[in-house]
């Protein structure tokens, strides 16, 4: 386990010192390298890798061990469950997280907070004022995925806590494009 982590640090620092190398490189480019980064770092080790390919997305994505269920829904997105505490969907042809935030915040019901929002992922919590209904915790993600936005969610149905919605996080920025066979 520790040459793993070893191997794996190496590899980080080693694409992190490729891409500041230069003054003028690409803020893409910059973003792509600190998103590999990332995803390097989370330890996947405790989840097993989906292939999405023949649900009509060439991607693949971690989800936590377990009983894995998945179907495909009436407009087309992909929804993983396992067991009753992970959840998480797959929209192809997803909007931008501009698009979501104002979405979210032209809902009549709830009232959201954004907790932590990056150029590809917004992690948020959903409340009503004054009430005494739980507060949800809720992923979207987007990711391009062989030219095409691909949106990756917390399932809207799904009461979740904190820490539920960061392992949702945790497995939507593992989805990456798989190459075509």
């Amino acid at each position: 386990m520790k040459i793993k982590h070893i191997i794996l640090s190496t590899i980080a620092f080693s694409l992190i010192a490729c891409g500041s190398g230069g003054g003028n490189s690409d803020s893409d480019a910059t973003d792509s390298t600190a998103v590999e980064s990332n995803e390097m770092q989370e330890d996947y080790s405790q989840m097993q890798e989906v292939d999405l390919s023949e649900y009509g997305v060439m991607a693949s994505m971690y989800v936590p061990n377990g009983n894995l269920m998945i179907e495909e829904s009436g407009y087309g997105s992909i929804v993983l469950r396992v067991g009753d505490r992970f959840g998480i969907e797959v929209v192809p042809f997803g909007m931008e997280i501009v698009e979501k935030r104002n979405e979210l915040e032209a809902g009549t019901v709830f009232q959201v907070e954004v907790l932590e929002e990056r150029t590809d992922y917004m992690f948020f919590k959903k409340f009503i004022p004054g009430s005494e209904v739980l507060q949800e915790f809720h992923v979207y993600l987007t990711r391009d995925i062989n030219g095409e936005l691909v949106a990756v969610k917390s399932l809207d149905d799904m009461e979740m806590k904190e820490a539920q919605a960061r392992e949702v996080l945790k497995s939507a920025k593992s989805i990456k494009a798989k190459e075509a066979a």
